[in-house]
């Protein structure tokens, strides 16, 4: 069985039909767009380690612009495979999941400063001047 058998066959008819409409149009995008050029004729139970890390490897943007993809949108489509390939795993059509064997692109979180001691006083001292109790119950410790 390919894995684009396994996706439209087993996987479309007997998970994406139990998610929410958005999600499961989320998972056909990133199926369709991602996975299929590189997976689609691939036998499932052939898929290695390596195949997913040469997926990875392939990525590029597809909107035109030069940057290089983002973590997040990586990890996110690297979520959605590993998603798959457990399902064929669960069902026993594969031995095991490689994707189980390959580090997941991590999600990158924005640099946040935090707020002086001196800007979170400012803030209190003009809270008292809004109608919303929530913004009147400022105190500092």
């Amino acid at each position: 069985m390919t894995f684009m058998s396994f996706c439209l066959d087993y996987y479309y008819k007997n998970h994406l039909e139990t998610l929410k409409p958005k999600t499961a149009n989320g998972y056909r995008a990133v199926i369709e767009s991602r996975l299929f050029p590189y997976f689609s004729n691939m036998r499932i139970k052939n898929i290695t380690p390596l195949d997913v890390r040469g997926w990875m490897a392939s990525l590029e943007r597809k909107d035109g612009q030069d940057k290089v993809l983002s973590r997040n949108s990586t990890g996110s489509w690297f979520r959605t495979l590993s998603a798959i390939l457990g399902k064929a795993y669960e069902w026993e059509i594969i031995d095991e999941n490689p994707c189980k064997r390959v580090k997941s692109p991590a999600n990158t979180q924005p640099d946040v400063e935090a707020l002086q001691l001196s800007e979170v006083q400012t803030i209190c001292d003009k809270l008292p001047e809004y109608d919303d109790i929530r913004a009147r119950t400022c105190k500092l410790v």
